[in-house]
């Protein structure tokens, strides 16, 4: 173990800290705080602060009294502290080699495991899975072909039976429920991507916390002489008397991630002038009285075709879209870790009258990282991005980024 030479004190001590050393890499942000710009006006950041921290009373002994090795009578004391070991020749040689300081490439696969748990894109998948269900299973294609049949059946029917339409065995009930059924499924579905709409371009702030870890591992060494404390004076000390060092390495580690999710589409992503057209034929057959000849006669079969032909087209392009829309306005990762190593002596009775407790000395390694994520995650290539990515990067102002 290598030694340290910390300078003696007269007083009680408990945890003061001794000057130690810092390393930090950062940019300049001046005008951050009132910055309007959407986007990111934030940088990567580094700091390794390193320091040490005692804790006990300095000691005070005396030894006053004859000396038959040089026949005089000696004076001896020593007031300051009392330390487990000397480490001056090599100060970092206290610290622990483990700092927990995360490699660029490991907060890289940190952070896609972060923004993989809490992206947004239900946005886009939710009304990608709601569409292919509606048309799949929601509204067959073959049910508004039997609406049509039938209810050109029951408006002949209706001229020679009067009002014994509405009997529910000539089905009549039954097919306005379903006709009902499909119609707020319909606008439901109208709902759905309007909300999408108005939600592109805007931001989605997310957080992701990791669970923290900690650990903590122990070792000891002996040593026949005494403890460290100077200048020293072996008159004041126990001859012959050991003394056991104990270590303890504890490494605390907390990660989280923090970002702005936004998707783009363009303003002439798709027309849904059909189906804006086809629910709002619907629309009037539930405002008029509900009989066969109404509905037959209200507006033309074709409106349930179009819907169908345009809910196509608008999924296409949700899966399109789905693949490359989802950008960060920003994202970080962030890593905030500290190695302690205490050094801690077990009945060291350093001198003859069983005094001189040694601090407890700890050196502490505290580290803070950020790291910053591309538009479409971390660890990407920009250069790689396709000219739809690009775009869309441009489109959204976020290649401005400092």
């Amino acid at each position: 173990m290598q030694p340290v030479y910390i300078s003696p004190a007269t007083s009680v001590h408990k945890y003061p800290t001794v000057p130690g050393t810092q390393v930090t890499e950062s940019e300049n942000h001046p005008n951050w705080r009132g910055n309007q710009e959407r986007g990111d006006v934030g940088g990567e950041f580094f700091s390794q602060k390193r320091t040490i921290s005692r804790e006990g009373s300095d000691a005070h002994v005396k030894r006053y009294g004859y000396d038959s090795g040089s026949g005089f009578i000696e004076n001896h004391s020593y007031d300051g502290p009392v330390y487990p070991f000397d480490a001056s020749a090599n100060l970092d040689g206290g610290y622990m080699s483990n700092t927990g300081q995360a490699s660029n490439s490991e907060l890289d696969k940190l952070g896609a495991t972060a923004i993989a748990s809490v992206a947004p894109t239900n946005a886009v998948l939710n009304l990608s899975t709601f569409l292919s269900e509606l048309l799949r299973d929601g509204i067959p294609h073959h049910k508004f072909e039997l609406w049509e049949q039938r209810t050109k059946k029951l408006k002949d029917l209706d001229k020679r039976v009067g009002q014994d339409y509405l009997n529910v065995d000539f089905g009549w009930a039954p097919l306005v429920r379903d006709m009902k059924s499909s119609y707020d499924q319909i606008a439901n579905a109208e709902r759905i991507i309007d909300q999408y709409q108005r939600d592109a371009g805007k931001s989605v702030r997310r957080h992701f916390e990791f669970p923290e870890e900690r650990s903590i591992s122990y070792s000891s060494w002996t040593d026949l002489a005494a403890p460290y404390y100077a200048p020293r004076q072996t008159r004041l000390e126990n001859p012959g008397n050991s003394h056991k060092v104990v270590i303890s390495d504890e490494l605390w580690i907390r990660r989280w991630f923090s970002g702005a999710f936004t998707y783009y589409l363009p303003s002439d992503w798709i027309s849904r002038d059909k189906m804006r057209s086809a629910r709002d034929g619907l629309r009037n057959i539930f405002n008029t009285d509900l009989t066969p000849e109404a509905v037959w006669n209200v507006t033309p079969w074709s409106w349930a075709f179009d819907w169908f032909a345009n809910t196509g087209d608008v999924l296409h392009n949700v899966h399109a879209f789905a693949d490359h829309s989802l950008v960060l306005r920003y994202g970080y990762m962030m890593q905030h870790s500290i190695a302690t190593r205490t050094y801690n002596c077990v009945d060291p009775r350093t001198f003859y009258d069983g005094s001189g407790t040694p601090y407890t000395v700890r050196f502490i390694t505290e580290t803070k990282q950020r790291r910053r994520a591309t538009p479409y995650g971390f660890g990407i290539d920009l250069s790689s991005l396709s000219d739809a990515q690009k775009a869309i990067v441009a489109a959204l102002g976020l290649s401005r980024r400092k």
